[in-house]
């Protein structure tokens, strides 16, 4: 589904509706071995607020649904779902990150924090030889150099791996990816959805 970006606020009310109605419609059996999974890849999810979305995020793998959300920050989460929710969707619902240069400080600073810190141990002899250790710690990459990465960088977090930083090329400048986004999008003429509306009726029936 595309709608102009300029207009988002007109059209989230129907995004929030069709995907509440979505995710709806696939959790509701246990998906057979031969069954196709269902990708998502929902630019803008800062604009939405879908339904009990945090439970939906935390128990969607199960059902074959793969959802890939693009946020420009975590306060948007904060904003529509609240600091709780928001948590359980980004800490229990997502299980890999990709984090690009440019973002907010704020979520620079939380980057940080899932980076953890590296621990350093050094050990030395006093002047009367006795063994001393000294330790000392330090965040594995702080915020402002997260902020100011290389277009071309970016940082990957999945799952209780370590993270890796990226070298990353954007679309339009790889002549594979190119070419299939000159394809344009598909269409549907009227005569074939009415097809798939009337066979959902029938189903129904």
């Amino acid at each position: 589904m595309i709608f102009p970006v300029n207009e988002a606020k007109f059209y989230t009310f129907i995004l929030n509706l069709f995907y509440t109605q979505l995710f709806h419609y696939y959790m509701e059996t246990i998906p057979k071995k031969d069954d196709l999974p269902l990708f998502i890849l929902y630019d803008e999810f800062g604009h939405a607020n879908i339904p009990d979305f945090d439970i939906v995020i935390t128990n969607m793998r199960k059902y074959k649904v793969s959802l890939s959300l693009v946020l420009q920050s975590f306060s948007q989460l904060e904003t529509q779902y609240g600091k709780e929710k928001a948590n359980t969707i980004i800490e229990g619902g997502v299980n890999s990150k990709l984090f690009f240069s440019g973002t907010s400080q704020a979520t620079a600073q939380e980057i940080e924090k899932m980076l953890g810190k590296i621990i350093r141990n050094e050990t030395y002899h006093t002047e009367k030889n006795e063994e001393r250790t000294n330790r000392s710690e330090f965040n594995l990459l702080n915020a402002d150099e997260i902020r100011t990465m290389p277009d071309n960088q970016a940082i990957f977090l999945t799952g209780n791996k370590r993270p890796i930083m990226l070298d990353v090329l954007p679309y339009f400048q790889n002549s594979k990816f190119k070419n299939k986004h000159e394809l344009g999008h598909a269409f549907i003429s009227a005569n074939t959805y009415h097809k798939f509306e009337l066979q959902s009726i029938l189903d129904e029936v």
